[in-house]
């Protein structure tokens, strides 16, 4: 009888001491595939690229990522440079649906290449689009996702 409670009790002190390692290597997984999704979408390429149809300028994309929004929001030229962003990194298709389970992967890398679920939930928030034009509905997106990511940062630091 005894032995018995010995070999329960040490499967189960071994069960819970492996445990928390397959959770830590799901999460490496999880990175690892991040990781390798971000590599397959190089950013400064799609910039680039989406840049030579649509030309802005940087500090118009600084401006986004810092305030949420473009300084000029009369310019549609800005705007169709981040439809133009969204459908090359997957995030938006050409008729204007959003794939929530891309934006965590494609904006990994502003988070140290950590795979944030916050960002498909903020996204969320801001899917649901009435516009006609699809490069308002883009800058839109944009607009909330960033303007939400910002807020959601200034009260987490204070």
């Amino acid at each position: 009888m005894k032995n018995l409670i010995f070999i329960i009790t040490f499967a189960l002190i071994t069960f819970s001491l492996t445990n928390p390692i397959r959770a830590e290597d799901d999460k490496n997984k999880q990175t690892d595939q991040a990781s390798k999704a971000i590599k397959e979408i190089d950013l400064n390429e799609v910039m680039a690229e989406c840049n030579k149809s649509f030309t802005i300028q940087m500090s118009y994309v600084d401006a986004l990522n810092k305030t949420g929004s473009f300084p000029d929001e009369s310019d549609k030229t800005p705007k169709c440079y981040v439809r133009c962003m969204l459908e090359k990194t997957g995030i938006m298709s050409s008729d204007g649906v959003f794939d929530l389970k891309r934006i965590p992967v494609v904006f990994a890398n502003q988070h140290d290449g950590d795979f944030l679920v916050k960002d498909e939930v903020i996204a969320s928030l801001c899917a649901e689009r009435k516009e006609k034009c699809q490069c308002e509905k883009a800058y839109n997106f944009m607009k909330c996702f960033r303007t939400t990511e910002i807020n959601y940062y200034e009260k987490e630091t204070q």
